[in-house]
């Protein structure tokens, strides 16, 4: 009978978290610089800056400031699926037209160093998502099949894995 109330009283001695002010919230738009107000997909790079993928391009954004990277020639698809970081300067956008690769270090688009006409931006197909192998070696589904990427980004293998468009979402 003694072991119930020494419960209930210790447990309300501990702070409870639903009951902590809620954290501050700031809502970011195309006011504060970003290329659009939908975004698709998130990274927080090792250098600590988060990078936006929205429905228009990706921006940079350091806490304070928003970066745009806007779509043009070097980025034809306006959606960024996803955004990973393939090494210390290199990051890789998965987009509606191919994937991108942007040079954190000089701030500059790098898509020649993707040889693989399936995957190179301009090619019309989408590049989906991007997955690091156990070996160091990068995996890209885009062009109807899987690619393996060496480390310099150049094609090992490809593996069609279906034949027929499946859906991607259209945001625009």
């Amino acid at each position: 009978m003694v072991f119930v109330p020494c419960i209930i009283a210790s447990s309300s001695a501990v702070p409870s978290h639903a009951q902590d002010p809620p954290a501050p919230f700031k809502r970011y738009t195309i006011e504060d610089g970003m290329p659009a107000n939908f975004v698709v997909s998130l990274l927080q790079d090792d250098q600590g800056y988060l990078w936006i993928g929205t429905t228009d391009g990706v921006c940079r954004f350091d806490g304070t400031d928003f970066v745009t990277y806007a779509s043009d020639a070097r980025v034809p698809g306006r959606i960024i699926y996803q955004i990973f970081q393939a090494n210390d300067s290199l990051l890789l956008l998965a987009t509606s037209s191919g994937l991108a690769v942007f040079e954190e270090r000089h701030e500059r688009y790098r898509n020649e160093l993707i040889t693989d006409t399936l995957l190179r931006v301009g090619s019309g197909i989408a590049t989906v998502s991007i997955a690091r192998a156990t070996d160091r070696r990068i995996l890209v589904s885009g062009g109807y099949a899987l690619h393996l990427l060496d480390r310099d980004l150049r094609s090992i293998a490809r593996n069609r894995v279906y034949d027929k468009p499946t859906f991607i979402p259209n945001f625009m």
